[in-house]
């Protein structure tokens, strides 16, 4: 249970807080684990404040692949706070990251690509929405292939966009390729 696994990773934090560095890339994972246990728990404020810490942590290191991974995880948090405008910056910021580092046809691009298309499917703005769930599919066609359950996601996400745009035939292709 989330409950279990939050009061475990507590105890971690606080051995590594006690036997490493401050800035140790340990324990800025397990500030973002914390932080995703306490989104899931609905703590959307504590899951803000533990995955912050990971950050200003993850910062400060080489591998700027974790970074993008705990603002990708921030963007999820103001999504469910319905504060589509800083989850924005965070997905933005985290593709930027990504793309500077890995490439624009890496895989974590599909988390993104994802949360940001429903974000403007949600606004209205279709047009990005689809712009953003072709960017997905592409990434996930071509690196996961076409029965992989993200590829899949990516194809529901999409007929949900062509459905509410009442394009009913295109909607329904897009259930159906999967």
């Amino acid at each position: 249970t989330y409950e279990k696994a939050y009061t475990y990773l507590v105890e971690a934090l606080e051995i590594r807080q006690a036997t490493m560095k401050q800035n140790h890339p340990d324990t800025a994972t397990t500030f973002h684990l914390i932080g995703i246990v306490e989104r899931k728990l609905g703590d959307c404020e504590r899951a803000l404040g533990f995955l912050l810490s990971s950050l200003h942590i993850r910062k400060t290191q080489r591998e700027q692949g974790d970074t993008a991974l705990t603002l990708t995880e921030i963007g999820h948090v103001h999504r469910q706070l319905q504060d589509d405008f800083s989850a924005l910056c965070c997905y933005e910021k985290s593709m930027e990251i990504i793309n500077q580092h890995y490439g624009n046809n890496n895989t974590r691009l599909i988390d993104i690509y994802l949360p940001l298309g429903n974000i403007k499917r949600k606004q209205g703005i279709l047009d990005e929405a689809e712009d953003y769930y072709q960017c997905a599919l592409q990434i996930s066609e071509e690196r996961l292939g076409d029965k992989h359950r993200k590829t899949g996601i990516v194809f529901r996400n999409y007929a949900f966009l062509h459905f509410e745009s009442k394009s009913y035939n295109e909607a329904l292709e897009k259930f159906e390729t999967f």
